[in-house]
């Protein structure tokens, strides 16, 4: 790998990182900020109001990450005008899909008695349609940030713009939790939160195209032609958060139809704790994939199985020592963490260690099709597997009446989604995944690699 790559390789994993400690931060200072400030009540219908317009999010139909990667792979092949096409066609579905929903949103607030609709009570009816409003002007913002990404990862600063993503939302919350300590009300906080991402989308989008002279916003490149082209990877990225949500949020309803609300606790607590593993993986995958669509563009495929086998490794050797330390480590944790009150389920704990593993492996496998937007097969896959869980699980919650059930369901189906990404992988791409993961088992490859970022 030469040095330029494997220092935004690296960079790449460090902003990762630096994005899960900023999401930990504001999940954690939140909740003691603003239930000091507002009271149970009054956050609790924060709460209420800021989820509802979160899924606006996807209004851009997930063309921007498709985009982010197919214009990677123009750049690395020298096509930077066939990139601008892309770029500037992506903006102008941006600007109309955020026009139609913003005129959808304010007439439906406006004709709507929202308050009562959500049972807000602490602020005037007028003041929760100015939150809302708010709130959802922010997410549409949101949207034009990542066109932003895309012109970034398309031109090796992938590191750099996840960073500017990370430290917004920290901006944005801390301007709501100053405001909310000031005295200001909820509606204050949602200005405030509005107006920081209102002046960093715009302004990340002047120094994008400030260090970038080839990208230039227009609308006089824009094609029909490529986002049908980009249509149906974009569909993938859709599918594939939709896939996440229904195995995630589906087994706690599943679980807590079947066993009550105390299943779901200590489902939900055990879930969280072996997930930590994950999170680390997916730092390391997610910082991949833009180099991933920068080779595929050279079409140098020896490169690419490189650097797929020495990612697998490192998040595979991440992912074991993680889980082994969660093993000894983790009812301890768990009691602590919940105070004695949440009791281990051994067999659970153990099967949801056992499907962090598999969704290690096939983690990367999934990166790799997203990087060349030839994905939409395994993002299918991955939705009928998440339905294929809560189908098992239903049946066998029914019979055994324990969290367990719900493991089995889990470790099952995402097995058979790895199995799944091990032939789509090699159908794709031509890669052998299943002689990568022996070699990433060698543990004198490990410590090799381990060396790898400090020598050229």
């Amino acid at each position: 790998m030469k040095a330029g790559q494997r220092m935004r390789f690296l960079k790449g994993i460090g902003a990762n990182l630096y994005g899960q400690a900023v999401v930990a931060l504001i999940q954690i200072a939140g909740v003691p900020i603003l239930l000091h400030c507002w009271g149970a009540r009054t956050y609790g219908e924060w709460l209420i109001a800021f989820a509802l317009p979160s899924y606006l999010s996807m209004t851009d139909l997930g063309f921007s990450q498709s985009a982010g990667n197919d214009m990677t792979r123009l750049v690395a092949g020298s096509d930077r005008t066939e990139a601008l096409a892309v770029f500037q066609s992506v903006l102008v579905l941006l600007i109309v899909a955020s026009a139609a929903m913003s005129l959808l949103v304010f007439a439906s607030l406006w004709a709507t008695p929202a308050s009562r609709l959500l049972h807000l009570g602490t602020l005037s009816p007028l003041q929760v349609k100015f939150v809302l409003a708010l709130l959802a002007a922010e997410i549409l913002f949101k949207l034009f940030d990542g066109l932003n990404h895309a012109g970034f990862r398309a031109n090796g600063a992938y590191a750099l713009h996840q960073t500017i993503t990370s430290t917004t939302p920290l901006l944005q919350n801390g301007a709501a939790w100053g405001a909310a300590c000031l005295g200001a009300s909820p509606l204050g906080a949602a200005f405030l939160y509005f107006m920081v991402r209102a002046i960093a989308v715009p302004a990340t989008m002047v120094l994008l195209v400030w260090r970038y002279d080839w990208l230039r916003i227009g609308v006089r490149r824009a094609r029909r032609f490529h986002l049908a082209r980009l249509f149906k990877p974009a569909l993938g990225n859709i599918a594939i958060p939709l896939a996440q949500g229904l195995g995630i949020q589906g087994m706690v309803l599943v679980v807590g139809g079947m066993l009550g609300p105390v299943a779901v606790v200590v489902f939900s607590t055990t879930r969280t704790l072996t997930r930590l593993a994950l999170q680390l993986v997916t730092c390391i995958s997610y910082a991949a994939e833009p180099e991933f669509a920068a080779m595929l563009g050279t079409e140098d495929t020896g490169r690419i199985g490189a650097f797929y086998r020495r990612t697998m490794r490192l998040s595979l050797w991440i992912s074991l020592l993680t889980i082994a330390g969660l093993a000894v480590l983790g009812p301890t944790i768990l009691r602590r963490w919940t105070h004695g009150t949440v009791a281990l389920n051994p067999v659970l704990f153990g099967l949801l260690l056992a499907t962090v593993l598999s969704q290690t492996l096939w983690n990367g496998a999934l990166s790799m099709l997203k990087a060349c937007n030839r994905h939409m097969n395994a993002a299918t896959g991955q939705l009928v597997a998440a339905a294929f869980a809560l189908v098992l699980a239903l049946l066998l919650l029914s019979v055994f009446k324990s969290t367990s059930a719900a493991g089995i369901a889990i470790f099952l189906a995402d097995l058979g989604f790895l199995g799944y990404s091990i032939i789509e992988v090699r159908r794709v791409l031509g890669i052998d995944m299943v002689s990568t993961l022996i070699a990433a088992l060698d543990a004198r490859s490990l410590i090799s690699q381990l060396r790898w970022p400090f020598h050229a």
